[in-house]
Order: structure tokens, then sequence, then C-alpha cells
């Protein structure tokens, strides 16, 4: 991965990079085309930022299952998607959800220490 696109700086695009997440697993549905991830049925009750990235608009809090419910209901042109940098503080438990793919063994943000920008 490093001689092939990060030492040439080249873009590159991970698919399926979140398959082996607990999180990713799906809860069943009715519509399968709206099953959620297990992680918004798991912690109903923890409150998330969300955004649509719209410049000058700022960051909403809302529960995960309020979240959800959004989900499953909105056609909008701009979603809203969960980008919470401090989500584990809120449940320590959902960060045993995650891990980082392996092509990002070296953590290149962090000598930026107190400076270093949101990454989750």
């Amino acid at each position: 991965f490093f001689a092939k696109f990060e030492s040439p700086g080249l873009p590159v695009l991970l698919k399926q990079a979140c398959i082996g997440w607990r999180s990713f697993r799906f809860c069943s549905s009715v519509h399968p085309e709206k099953a959620l991830p297990l992680w918004l049925m798991q912690y109903p009750t923890v409150r998330f930022r969300v955004s649509h990235g719209m410049p000058g608009v700022g960051k909403l809090a809302i529960t995960a299952l309020d979240y959800a419910k959004y989900v499953c209901g909105q056609q909008d042109e701009q979603p809203l998607y969960v980008f919470d940098a401090d989500f584990g503080s809120k449940d320590p438990r959902l960060v045993k959800e995650y891990a980082v793919p392996n092509v990002f063994v070296e953590d290149a943000f962090a000598c930026l220490g107190c400076h270093r920008p949101d990454y989750r």
C-alpha cells in the first residue's frame, strides 16, 4: 500500500473496509433495503453529532434511535450522517465496535498532539 499509493501520493478508494466491524452487522428488517446497522439498535439513547456537510450549518446532536428513524424515512438530497469524534467517550463500548483498516497501521496524525484534526 505504501509503495503503490502513499509514497507516490496517489488517491485510493478503500472498498469494504468496514465489513469486519462488529458494528457493521445489520439487524433484521421487514424491508431489507432499510435494514439498520446493529449499533443503532444497541445504543438507542446515546447522542451522536450528525451533519449534512453544508457550509455554514452546524452539527446537531440526536440519539441513535432518532437517527435510525430519520434514516428509514429520509429522502433528503443531502442526508445527515454521523461524524462524532467524541463517540468513544459517550459509551466506551462503542470503541470496541470498530477497527482501524490495516493500511493505516501508522497513525500519521499522532505527531500533531492536541492539534490533531477530528478523525472518527
